[in-house]
């Protein structure tokens, strides 16, 4: 009963947010598929049991994590070409840090089940190209500046996306 629970929970979680997702296109497996749970594998079309997932090792896992695009209100941007610095990540022992496409950023991180919570938060301030900055300004208003649930969906074998889903926004790490 209580798997059950669990399951009706994220399913009423996943409708909120689904019209946050409609930007995504491809043959990739996105959220708001009905197949699509936290730790949905595509090559084997199965779900992992995602309360055993260690969120803080898998970050840890890689030095650096990519950003590879965000989505904003019914927006999708791939950031590859969008600003001046390829967005990066990078998570150790509890402290995040990298750059957004101009600034760099520093703080702490908590995560609580698979939610991520950013603590502390320092950032440079320089002036950078219009369009670099109007992308790094969305990013830290809905990722560094606020709590966001963690998704990962394995598309190959070993290969991840990592998803931070908050209010009309999201942010997709490879």
């Amino acid at each position: 009963m209580k798997r059950v629970f669990k399951i009706g929970e994220f399913c009423m979680v996943m409708s909120a947010v689904a019209g946050v997702f409609m930007g995504c296109a491809g043959n990739s497996i996105t959220p708001n598929e009905p197949k699509f749970s936290q730790c949905y594998n595509q090559e084997t079309n199965t779900a992992k049991n995602c309360e055993t997932m260690n969120f803080k090792e898998l970050l840890e896992s890689k030095e650096e994590w990519k950003i590879h695009s965000y989505h904003f209100k019914g927006n999708t941007i791939t950031l590859e070409k969008q600003v001046e610095n390829s967005p990066i990540l990078r998570f150790h022992n509890q402290e995040i840090n990298g750059t957004l496409g101009c600034n760099q950023f520093f703080g702490g991180y908590l995560i609580e089940g698979n939610h991520f919570n950013p603590i502390n938060i320092g950032m440079t301030r320089k002036m950078c190209e219009p369009k670099t900055m109007e992308h790094e300004d969305t990013m830290v208003r809905n990722f560094l500046n606020t709590p966001t649930k963690i998704l990962v969906v394995e598309e190959v074998k070993g290969m991840s996306k990592i998803f931070f889903i908050g209010k009309d926004f999201y942010i997709v790490l490879n």
